[in-house]
Parts: structure tokens; sequence; C-alpha cells
């Protein structure tokens, strides 16, 4: 009997062992398929190389074609987090070397198109501010990638600092993913949230959200390109949007 119940104890072990095996090749069958987000096509010393190369914009935007070597690239740059007063034009920011989340997300967006299936931009407006940041979608699958909230502050870039905030099959789970990471004092205050395919850089409202007699009301003129791939994902009661 006490042989028995060691062998199916040792069954028992052996089975946990395999679920606990079968997870892990799981989780990296999920992180290899992130290949094209996260793999590098430059080492260190060839990114070193572009940067003291003193690349143009237009150069840079043909050679850097992943995720990762974009934010390594901007580190070896000295690319840091500053308001984007002078404009939010991918090219300036470029020579510029800094940006915020509008002029940070047309730089990284400039980067990477036409290197993915799909990369755009992500919309958060809220009362008293907005957000913007990009996303990707290759192999069909969408992967929300926020520069500011991860590698770039305003002491430098750190490219090992993770970007991504969301992977999913489409971006129907993002807000709630987004509401989580900000907590309640942001999500709960988010009046609308929306993406557009990349048409150029981001295109912000010239009217912000304001108050009114019939609520809160805001004008956000988009291309009509950027309206044929506008998804919404979070309109609150109450807002009233005109694009």
């Amino acid at each position: 009997m006490r042989a028995m119940m060691q062998k199916k104890e040792k069954g028992r072990i052996m089975q946990r062992r395999y679920v606990s095996l079968l997870l892990c090749l799981l989780i990296l069958l999920t992180l290899s398929g992130c290949g094209k987000d996260m793999k590098r096509n430059y080492t260190d010393e060839e990114i070193h190389a572009l940067v003291d190369a003193d690349i143009s914009f237009t150069e840079a935007c043909e050679k850097i074609s992943t995720v990762a070597d974009a934010a390594q690239f901007l580190e070896a740059r000295g690319y840091y987090f500053a308001p984007d007063y002078a404009g939010i034009e991918a090219e300036l920011r470029y020579q510029l070397n800094n940006g915020g989340c509008v002029g940070t997300s047309a730089l990284f967006a400039a980067l990477l198109d036409g290197d993915y299936d799909e990369v755009g931009y992500v919309y958060v407006f809220w009362l008293e501010g907005e957000h913007v940041f990009n996303y990707i979608k290759q192999d069909d699958i969408y992967y929300a990638c926020d520069f500011v909230y991860g590698p770039v502050s305003q002491t430098g870039t750190n490219a090992r600092q993770s970007c991504v905030r969301y992977t999913g099959k489409s971006l129907s789970g993002l807000f709630d993913a987004y509401a989580r990471q900000e907590g309640s004092d942001i999500g709960d205050a988010v009046a609308i949230m929306y993406t557009t395919v990349c048409c150029g850089d981001p295109t912000m409202p010239t009217v912000w959200l304001r108050d009114s007699a019939d609520g809160h009301q805001s004008t956000i003129y988009l291309s009509d390109a950027e309206k044929n791939s506008q998804q919404i994902l979070l309109l609150r009661d109450g807002y009233t949007f005109t694009f």
C-alpha cells in the first residue's frame, strides 16, 4: 500500500512538473511571438556607430526598424523627455533630441512606420490633460508601446525599461489595462480613448475639452485616413466629441 501511495505521489509530482514546464514553454512562445517587437537588428556597437555618424532623420527612419532598436538608438543619442512647446513634428523632435508624449510618439511612429503590419497612435483625453502613445500590430498581435511611460524620462532614455503596456489580439482590452496601471484618479477621469493608424504626426485637438450647458465638448480635426482607421475604445457618458 505504501509503495502504491508513493507511486501515486510521484506521479502527481511529475504531472505538476510537466504542467510547469508546459506553462514555461507557452510563456516563451508568447515572448517569441514578440520577436520583431523585442529583437535587436543592431548590436550596441553598431547603434553607437550610427549615432557617431550623425545620421539624418531620413536615414534613421530607413535604418531603424524595431521597437528595441529605436529605444536603444534614442538612448545612445541622449534623447530625453521635455515639453513639446516648440512643436510635435517627428523631424523637429529628432533634431531637438527631446520631446513630450506627443512628440516622442510622433518620432517613434516615424522611425517604425512601414516596418510592422500596422503602426498607430493611442489617444487618451480627460478634462485636465491628455496622453498619446503608440501601438504596433505584428502577426495579428497588438502591442501598446508607451515610450514616455517606459524608457524615456527627463534624465534620458533607458532602453532596458519596457515600453509595452498591453498585448492582445485586439485593442479592446487596452483601456482596462491602462486604467489599472494609472489608478482610479486617471482611469475614472478619462473621457475618451481612441486609436488611429499612423498618417504622419499625431493630430491633437485645436479645441480642448470644455464645460458647456450640454456637458463637456471638444472638436478634434482628423484627416480622412485617420477617420477611416479610428477605433474608439472608450467614450464616457456626458462627453461629446466632434471629429
